[in-house]
Formats: structure tokens, sequence, C-alpha cells
């Protein structure tokens, strides 16, 4: 009797074993995915390519600040005594330059860079946070008798100044993103659109300041006349705190400097309406057409 254990019947490569008859085996090629449905997972990040915003930009503001600091301070360091009378120029300076960055630097950096792929108005919002409080602490230290010696209604008003500056520059700044993003949407590079922008905000900040100085008139006091100056950015500064001294004081806060803020921060408040309104609009179009580009 042979004892040699009885085997099935052998396997050839390839076949499916008769015991498993009942169970399809699969082609390799049905392992592939072929349903072109997307996999269900988190949305993709819309702001993928900004996420760190605006910290980086927070620090590029920062160091703006520090280097103007710097150039508008430095000459001054060398001065045998440093008294407020010998410090106030240079502060005015400095503020003056702040508020350039706040209309040129900004909007410049914003549009040499990606469009947000949201709503612009939230990237502006964003910025405006991180540009305010470097530019209150730009501000608020010249109160002190060692620096400037200002009153403390001077840097409330040059501070009511460039926040109404700041607040029509983000609604400017809004609108120039908001039309590059849709000039983006349909296929096209809008580098035409953004130097034209820039054209816009230099014209804005620049243009006005230049033009006030050609409209003004000398004075008795050998100053500009303040409705002339005040509702440009940079020269609004130099004529909030210019000397008064036939006042007995430094400088001194003039109704028309509040008068000519408000009416800024008033022009800014309506172009902010408009620009949401806009928003708005355009993000119910692209809900009721889903086919359309999406930003």
């Amino acid at each position: 009797m042979d004892d040699q254990p009885q085997t099935g019947p052998e396997s050839v490569p390839g076949e499916q074993p008769a015991g498993d008859a009942a169970l399809p085996v699969p082609a390799p090629e049905s392992f592939l995915r072929t349903d072109p449905r997307p996999v269900a997972g988190p949305r993709p990040d819309p702001w993928a390519h900004r996420r760190a915003e605006p910290r980086p930009f927070a620090l590029m503001w920062t160091g703006y600040l520090l280097l103007s600091t710097v150039a508008c301070l430095g000459p001054i360091t060398a001065a045998m005594f440093l008294t407020p009378e010998v410090y106030r120029p240079a502060a005015a300076l400095l503020l003056v330059v702040t508020a350039l960055g706040i209309t040129i630097f900004w909007p410049m950096v914003r549009l040499s860079q990606e469009t947000p792929a949201g709503r612009p108005s939230s990237a502006v919002a964003l910025d405006m946070i991180a540009v305010f409080f470097p530019l209150q602490a730009t501000i608020w230290p010249q109160i002190i008798p060692a620096l400037s010696d200002w009153d403390a209604p001077i840097a409330l008003a040059v501070s009511f100044h460039c926040t109404a500056w700041l607040a029509l520059t983000g609604a400017v700044l809004t609108a120039a993103l908001g039309h590059v993003a849709r000039l983006e949407a349909h296929g096209e590079r809008a580098p035409t659109a953004r130097t034209l922008w820039t054209v816009v905000f230099l014209a804005l900040s620049l243009g006005a300041s230049l033009l006030t100085l050609l409209l003004s008139r000398p004075t008795l006091h050998g100053s500009v006349p303040s409705g002339s100056t005040l509702w440009a950015a940079a020269p609004g500064i130099f004529e909030i705190t210019r000397d008064r001294a036939w006042l007995g004081r430094a400088a001194a806060v003039q109704p028309e400097h509040w008068r000519f803020a408000l009416g800024v921060l008033l022009v800014a408040a309506g172009l902010w309406a408009l620009v949401l309104f806009f928003e708005k609009v355009a993000r119910q179009d692209r809900a009721a057409n889903p086919a359309s580009p999406v930003r």
C-alpha cells in the first residue's frame, strides 16, 4: 500500500482553485480607480498660499517702521543737546514717512503678491489690524516730555488722521484685489491691472501731496492754509504738528483737523460699503452659476 499523501490537483498559475469556484477573483486592472468622482475628505484650503498671513506682512511693516525711525531720528543724535525743539521736526518727518507707508508701501506689497483665494476684504481687514497697532506705537510715545512733548490731543489728531487714511487705503486695496482676482479667474494674467492700480495709489498719496503744495499759498506765519493740506495724507501730518508759537504752544489741534479727518473717514466708509456690496453680489453669482470660474 502506497503511504504517500494524496495531493489535490496541481494549481496552474493564473487559474482559480476548484474549491473556490464561488469566489470570483477580480482582474488586476479592477483595483485601479477609474471613478472620476472626488474622494470624500477635507475640502482644499483656499488660503494655502497665504496661510501664514498676515504675520509675514506684519514683520515687514515693523521692519519698515524700524528703518524709518533710524533714517529720520538718526541724524539728530549728533546734536549736543537733544531737546524737544530739536526732536519735533524729526518726529514729524517720521510720522509723514509712516503715513506714506500706509498709502504706498502696503498696497504695493499686496499688489506684487498672489491675490487671496477667498474674500479680499477679509485679507485686507487682517492687514489693517497688523498696520494699526504698530502705527499707534509710533504715534503715542511722542507725547513724552523727553521726546516731542506734544499734548495728547495732538497725538490723538494724528492717530485719527492716519486711521482715516488707513481705512480709505484699505477700501481701495480691496477693490483692486477684487478686480485682479476676477481677471485671473477667467484665465487672464493681470500685470497691467496691477500696474494701473499701483499708479492709482501713487496718485492718491504722492499726487495729492504734490497738488496741495502747488496750490498752497504762504500765510502770515509762513505756513500753508490748513484746508489745502489736510485732505492729503502726508501734508496733513505736517499741518497738525506744525509749530504754533503765537498760541504759546508747540502745536495745537484746530477744528479743521477733525473735520478733514472725519471727511476722509466718511469717504472710506462709503467705499467700504460699495466694495462689500459688489463682493457679496459676486459670491451670489458664483453660487448661482457653479460652473463659472471660482476664486
